[in-house]
């Protein structure tokens, strides 16, 4: 009975929101954040899982569809304030990979990141979408943590090294 009803969420068959909140008014209060091209946001998600739309916001979507929209090659990060108080969002998008998201929560943590929350999508094309909702130290240069995800993922850093380091 467990097994039926997370197969149910993940599929997008039943809904976990505590406010009824469909995938075309997900998609509709998208587009007005996305220039109002709701074409354009649509190309971009489409091929995400069906259970994506039942977790993502209309902010988020935007945000995202507009990383998937830019993504050439490589790893592109977004970062954003969370949802409450020090939080803050951090989106990846990049080729999925074997340990691609262990390497990205090995990355957080030695630079003391608390992760949340973690959501992670393929999209139909191999393209991972790893979102986290993440509470980092005060003393956060992004901008590290950004360099040491791309070394990480062209395997220029040995991830489980720097761990060990921390």
């Amino acid at each position: 009975r467990l097994y039926d009803r997370v197969r149910g969420v993940l599929d997008g068959e039943i809904g976990v929101l505590s406010r009824p909140r469909t995938p075309e008014v997900v998609v509709r209060a998208a587009a007005a954040d996305f220039a109002g091209d709701e074409a354009h946001l649509r190309h971009a998600i489409d091929g995400l899982p069906k259970r994506y739309l039942r977790n993502a916001g209309p902010e988020q979507l935007a945000a995202h569809a507009r990383l998937l929209q830019q993504h050439q090659d490589g790893l592109d990060v977004d970062v954003r304030p969370g949802p409450v108080g020090s939080t803050q969002v951090l989106s990846i998008v990049a080729a999925d990979r074997h340990r691609l998201f262990s390497d990205v929560v090995g990355v957080l943590a030695t630079h003391r990141v608390d992760v949340l929350e973690a959501r992670v999508f393929t999209h139909e094309d191999g393209t991972a979408l790893d979102w986290f909702v993440v509470e980092p130290p005060s003393t956060i240069t992004w901008d590290d943590v950004v360099t040491d995800l791309g070394a990480a993922y062209r395997g220029e850093l040995d991830v489980a090294a720097a761990v060990e380091r921390r």
